[in-house]
């Protein structure tokens, strides 16, 4: 059984991407209480649940991000860009791999330009950024010259200025990034790890970057603090508490070559908390999540924070916050298998009124579990 939940942990958190080391631990900021109450997690954030069947018969997969613009879905895979519009019923996909300068190598990310002009796509690899129109059409390549010195996995435009949430790769130590005007020339290093990886592309995590309600938020791989991005620092905004000790600088030390599997693993074994991979943000609320395996939520107007472990052992505490991709406002945005989907609601034994709104939802949506894949928009409270 042990080997199983720690298989569970290593594809979770190899599927997510991954995570690096940390930083300074300084106390500041606001702080909040960690309540006893695991399974509060979801009757506090989810107040209701949409499922929206994806057309069959494209290869969506491997998904990597979701953002939703003017009635349409905007789905990153690992083979390109998909353009979902429920209330037309189509899906178009973005596909132009190649070399030439209307093409991409990899597609790392994808942003909105200032005021949702533009589409742009970024491919670190080639140093560009493909701009199309929110309906999908190409536009024009803008080259960055530098871009390819970082492995871009999140970005968010403010004003003229690109913010980038990077990995870690060849010798760069640099996870979060300011282009001031795009110009990667004079680009500023908003933070940087205190050691490398030797191995292929490590990422931070992901969903670092959260720019609700114009705040522009991240959070670092085991630090237990929100930071907030503002005149070219990260300041430290929220202490967050963890039911288990944050990882020592000696700890971290003892991975001089990082490992993904290995870091995440030892501190999950180790009983040290790994803190946050990723952060998504509403009018009341901040959920903290460690890929699939962990959660805290926390209330930002009574200043409390709730935990729950969401490990293979105890998944079904964590339904329906997983498979999270994205976040619209106050929505939680994910991607499911429906078979897994249904297969997951099924363990939820406790009847709530969550459970009975998604059961009324399942029915509503008439899904084939064999072949359907969906969109679950959660709603927050």
């Amino acid at each position: 059984m042990k080997s199983n939940w720690i298989a569970c942990i290593a594809l979770s958190i190899a599927a997510a991407w991954g995570l690096i080391s940390c930083s300074s631990k300084t106390q500041s900021g606001t702080s909040y209480s960690l309540e006893s109450e695991p399974s509060a997690v979801l009757q506090h954030w989810v107040s209701d649940i949409e499922l929206i069947p994806v057309p069959q018969g494209h290869p969506i997969s491997f998904v990597t991000k979701i953002a939703y613009r003017n009635g349409a879905y905007y789905i990153l895979t690992g083979n390109g860009l998909f353009l979902f519009s429920p209330e037309k019923g189509t899906l178009r996909e973005i596909s132009a791999y190649g070399n030439s300068n209307a093409e991409w190598l990899r597609l790392n990310t994808f942003y909105f330009s200032e005021k949702d002009q533009d589409l742009c796509l970024i491919d670190s690899f080639k140093s560009n950024i493909l701009h199309y129109s929110l309906q999908g059409t190409y536009q024009y390549t803008e080259h960055l010259n530098g871009l390819s010195s970082y492995e871009v996995t999140d970005a968010v435009q403010v004003g003229n200025d690109l913010i980038l949430s990077c990995g870690l790769f060849r010798d760069q130590s640099c996870i979060y990034l300011k282009a001031p005007g795009k110009d990667f020339s004079a680009a500023i290093k908003l933070k940087e790890l205190a050691f490398k990886s030797q191995h292929a592309i490590q990422g931070i995590g992901k969903h670092t970057l959260s720019d609700y309600n114009a705040n522009l938020r991240c959070v670092v791989p085991f630090d237990n603090h929100i930071y907030e991005i503002k005149d070219d620092l990260l300041t430290v905004t929220d202490t967050i508490p963890t039911p288990s000790p944050v990882p020592s600088a000696k700890f971290l030390a003892e991975s001089s070559d990082f490992s993904l599997l290995e870091m995440g693993v030892r501190c999950l074994n180790g009983k040290i908390s790994p803190c946050f991979s990723g952060i998504y943000e509403t009018s009341k609320w901040i959920l903290l999540p460690f890929f699939d395996a962990q959660f805290t939520l926390l209330d930002k107007d009574t200043k409390k924070a709730y935990f729950a472990d969401t490990t293979c052992m105890n998944e079904a505490l964590g339904f329906p916050l997983s498979n999270i991709q994205g976040s619209n406002g106050d929505t939680l945005l994910c991607y499911w298998n429906a078979l897994d989907f249904s297969s997951r609601f099924d363990a939820l034994k406790q009847p709530t009124p969550l459970r009975e709104k998604i059961q009324a939802r399942l029915a509503e949506s008439k899904l084939n579990p064999d072949d359907d894949f969906i969109i679950a928009v959660h709603l927050s409270k």
